[in-house]
Order: C-alpha cells, then structure tokens, then sequence
C-alpha cells in the first residue's frame, strides 16, 4: 500500500521558510526604527517652527538673554534635524535592503514551494494511472471468471 506523498526536498523548504519569517521580521524591525524616525523629524520639525516662532516673539522684546536662548535652541534644533536626516538615510537603506532580502526570499520559497506542488500532482497523477490500471485489471479477471462460469453452466447444462 503507498505511503503517501512525500517530497524529498522538506528539509529544504522548511529552511527557505524559515529564512522568510527572520528576513520579514528584520524587515518590520527596520521599518518600526524608519517609521519611529519619521515621527521624531516631525516633532523636531513642529519643534523648530513653534521655535521660530517665539524666536519672533522675543525680538520685539527688550530683553536679549531671551533672544539668545531662543536663538541657541533654534540652532540645536536646526543640528538635531540635520543629525537625524543622516539617521533617516540610514535606516532608510537598512529599511529597502531588508525589503530586497525579503523579497529575495520569498521567490527562493515559491520555487521550492512550485516545485513541491508539482512533484505532488505528478504523485497523485501516477496514483491515478495506477488506480486506474488496478481497476482495469480487475474487471478483465472479473470477466474472464464471468465468461468461464457461463461455460462451464453451458457444459454442465445449469441455468445461469
């Protein structure tokens, strides 16, 4: 009796997928840090407008500590930005290279994967032809004993 379907290649295939769960969570981490990153510009980024804006604010006012404090965390604030964007770029390309580890992974999963699926239709196709056979076979015996009992009534002069 056959065993079943199996595929020699298992191993394999359960290797590939687990190289796709790791790359896609390297993939979320790196796109998690990217979009964090996003969120900090842009709160450095309203930081630096409302900055502006009580830097205005403290030129119309006598007294210039103010307007220089203002000034020293406007200039911060213009370094943290700058800082960050090379931080951004940074993840950024961590970010598509992950992606393209990630995408390269998956093809090298469904090539497995296509061919797993292919080997098992050729299976069940020969399991088919094999059925098929055996069923043939034996309606040939079933009739080749049907022909032999109806001459042997014949002979014996037995009803059927």
């Amino acid at each position: 009796m056959p065993t079943g379907f199996r595929f020699s290649l298992e191993a394999l295939l359960d290797r590939r997928k687990q190289i796709e769960a790791e790359r896609s969570r390297r993939f979320a981490a790196d796109r998690g840090a990217l979009e964090k990153s996003l969120q900090v510009r842009d709160a450095l980024a309203v930081a630096r407008v409302q900055q502006l804006r009580e830097l205005a604010l403290a030129a119309r006012a006598p007294h210039h500590a103010e307007l220089r404090l203002r000034d020293a965390h406007l200039r911060y604030l213009d370094s943290a930005i700058a800082g960050h964007a090379d931080r951004q770029a940074t993840l950024e390309a961590a970010c598509e290279r992950s992606h393209r580890e990630l995408v390269s992974a998956r093809r090298e999963r469904r090539v497995i994967d296509t061919l797993k699926e292919r080997r098992r239709q050729t299976y069940e196709a020969g399991e088919a032809r094999r059925e098929e056979l055996d069923l043939d076979e034996e309606n040939a015996r079933n009739s080749d004993r049907r022909m032999r009992d109806r001459r042997v009534r014949a002979q014996t002069g037995k009803p059927g």
